[in-house]
C-alpha cells in the first residue's frame, strides 16, 4: 500500500476501530479523528473527505460522548467544538445528526447542548441546575423557521442526567423530561 494512506482509507480503519468490541481499540479511533482533524476538515478548502456528511462521523462522536471514560468524552467534546466553529454552509444539511444554521437561535442551541454536557461532569446541582434550565432551549418549536439540532443530541443529555450519579439531579432531569 502507499504511505501515506488517502483519507478515506484512514477513515475506514477509523471506522472498524469504532466497531471493535474492545473499549482499548475503540479509543483509538477517537484519537485518530483528533489527530488528522485537519486533514478531515480543513479551514481553508475542501477536504478528501469531509465527515460532516458522515453519519458513521456522529454516531462515532455520540458513541464516545456516551462513554463511561472521561478521556474519550473530552476528546469527543474536543471535536464537537471543532467542528462547531468551523466555517459551514448555511441552511446546509449534512446528514440527519448534523444540519448547519447561521441564525443566533441555532448557534445558541450548540452552546447550550456544550454548557449541559461539561456541566453535567458536575455532581454539585447547585452548579448543575441553573444550566439545565436551559435544557428545554433545545427542543424544536412548532412551526419556527429554521433547523433545530437532532434530537439524538438532547437524547444523549437525558440519557447522560438518568446515569448520572446525583440521585438529586437524576430527579431534576426526570422531572424536566416528563413536563
Amino acid at each position: 500500500p502507499a504511505w501515506p494512506p488517502a483519507p478515506a482509507e484512514v477513515w475506514r480503519a477509523v471506522g472498524d476501530l469504532h466497531a471493535a468490541p474492545d473499549r482499548a481499540v475503540q479509543a483509538q479511533a477517537y484519537t485518530l479523528l483528533c489527530l488528522l482533524f485537519d486533514v478531515y476538515f480543513p479551514s481553508g478548502g475542501a477536504a478528501a473527505v469531509d465527515l460532516r456528511a458522515e453519519p458513521l462521523f456522529w454516531e462515532i462522536l455520540q458513541t464516545g460522548l456516551r462513554s463511561g471514560e472521561a478521556f474519550t468524552q473530552k476528546q469527543c467534546m474536543h471535536l464537537l467544538k471543532r467542528v462547531l466553529s468551523l466555517p459551514h454552509e448555511d441552511g446546509r444539511e449534512y446528514c440527519r445528526y448534523f444540519t448547519w444554521s447561521a441564525a443566533p437561535a441555532f448557534q445558541a442551541q450548540w452552546r447550550v447542548f456544550c454548557a449541559i454536557y461539561e456541566c453535567s461532569d458536575s455532581f454539585a446541582l447547585h452548579v448543575i441546575r441553573p444550566v439545565w434550565r436551559d435544557m428545554v432551549k433545545l427542543y424544536p418549536v412548532r412551526g419556527a423557521k429554521g433547523p433545530s439540532i437532532h434530537s439524538s443530541w438532547v437524547g444523549l443529555l437525558y440519557e447522560r442526567a438518568f446515569e448520572h450519579r446525583n440521585l438529586s439531579f437524576q430527579r431534576l432531569s426526570l422531572q424536566t423530561f416528563l413536563e
